[in-house]
């Protein structure tokens, strides 16, 4: 089922009582899954709602406003991301149909000071209460599955972290050696967690598990861990120093974005899945580069076995004048070079076919530039805010142009487009002269 739209008319009743109050409990607002009422500011879930490929909730457009969540008896699943960012929810009544909760079920819900975990629910997908601020609030007294260990959520054998209270004030936590996993942002938000002890029973690792762990200072991964999830270490502002075991089967993507502090990783072990050169990690093989320090500074080459960068693998590396990218790689993901505001060139070779989202965002420097005929997409905001551009060539090979893809470059005088070729209107600067070929 898809998300459904408000007129201001709709949002403002969203916020007060309606006039006709008859009306508004004959026709309040919602689709044939949920339905919301204004009136008492109370949703009501009739069916199971699978997650959206976005991440967001069925009703974004009026979740700040939601108060009260009932969910019917016959549903079976509250998935992943379903109730975050709903930050006036104080309650929410979960049938005993319910046998599964997603990650981020309930993030960021932060006045929730009622859930009744019931019975029925066997599994959490991740932590659903990340971002929490009453994890007192979370009653798991009737389920025979899950128990409260030291104020920390796990399932009842503690094989499991499922969610870390941020308010208990630790600045260090030892995690007890009968975990084997920490599930997906178990620790996600715990600003005032220094320091971690993972012990050697530990295998995985999941995706964003200490996410926004802004005072973490160094982390030391055991042998035994096999799999590390996407974005595990993301924005640790403070995260100095990293120890990876080179046994790990699986690192997954942007692992320390936003680590800023980040000056040392270490690989270590006697088998080498991952390799680090002249400061940059990369797979043994050298086909995937997962990350360059910060501190990396002049040109730099991009070795030729190289087949896969990472999404923000470059990104904020304020010291890079010049990059080389090898005719080994087909697309620039996703923010790959956002933010390097020194970069002056970059070497896009001919194999390269796509270019993400932000990939040279805010490279402010950025004075030169060929667009190969092999590229065919350009996304969005691709080339924003590089000021120093002042003409561009799109060859036409190009079948698809972002919006805003070049706003912001302030000093692009010429563009040279491909007859027929559609573009937003925002895509370029005002005052930039557009000719076609």
């Amino acid at each position: 089922l898809g998300r459904s739209h408000f007129s201001s008319e709709q949002m403002a009743t969203a916020n007060s009582a309606p006039e006709d109050w008859q009306e508004e409990l004959d026709s309040p607002v919602g689709s044939t899954a949920w339905v919301y009422n204004a009136l008492t500011h109370e949703l009501t879930v009739r069916c199971t709602i699978e997650a959206a490929d976005d991440g967001y909730g069925q009703w974004e457009d009026i979740e700040s406003v939601i108060e009260s969540a009932i969910v019917l008896d016959g549903v079976t699943a509250i998935c992943n991301h379903l109730f975050e960012n709903c930050v006036q929810l104080k309650s929410v009544r979960i049938p005993e149909s319910v046998t599964f909760i997603g990650a981020d079920a309930f993030g960021c819900c932060f006045r929730l000071k009622s859930i009744k975990i019931p019975k029925s629910v066997v599994a959490f997908g991740g932590n659903p209460f990340s971002g929490f601020s009453h994890p007192e609030a979370i009653d798991v007294s009737e389920n025979p599955n899950f128990v409260f260990e030291d104020g920390v959520l796990m399932d009842r054998e503690m094989t499991q972290i499922i969610s870390f209270n941020s308010n208990l004030g630790t600045h260090s936590y030892t995690i007890p050696n009968t975990v084997t996993t920490i599930s997906s942002c178990a620790f996600c938000c715990c600003c005032g967690l220094t320091a971690v002890a993972i012990p050697d029973s530990v295998v995985c690792i999941g995706q964003g598990a200490f996410e926004n762990c802004r005072e973490l200072r160094s982390v030391a991964i055991p042998d035994s861990v096999k799999e590390v999830g996407d974005f595990a270490f993301y924005e640790c502002w403070e995260l100095a120093s990293v120890t990876i075991p080179g046994s790990a089967g699986v690192l997954g993507a942007n692992l320390f974005e936003g680590c800023c502090q980040l000056t040392e990783i270490r690989v270590v072990g006697e088998t080498q899945n991952f390799k680090l050169v002249d400061g940059v990690l990369f797979d043994k093989d050298m086909t995937r580069l997962i990350w360059c320090p910060y501190e990396k500074s002049g040109s730099y080459e991009i070795p030729p076995t190289v087949k896969v960068i990472d999404k923000y693998a470059f990104c904020f590396r304020e010291g890079l004048t010049s990059i080389v990218i090898p005719n080994t790689i087909t697309e620039i993901a996703v923010d790959t070079f956002r933010g390097c505001c020194a970069l002056e060139s970059a070497t896009i070779p001919n194999s390269v076919m796509f270019i993400g989202r932000n990939a040279f965002c805010d490279c402010t420097a950025l004075t030169s530039l060929v667009i190969p005929d092999s590229v065919i997409s350009i996304g969005r905001m691709a080339f924003n805010n590089c000021q120093s551009l002042t003409s561009i060539a799109i060859p036409r090979s190009v079948t698809s142009l972002g919006e805003k893809m070049f706003a912001g470059c302030t000093n692009l005088r010429a563009v040279s487009i491909p007859e027929g070729l559609k573009y937003a209107p925002d895509a370029f600067p005002p005052g930039a002269e557009i000719s076609k070929h």
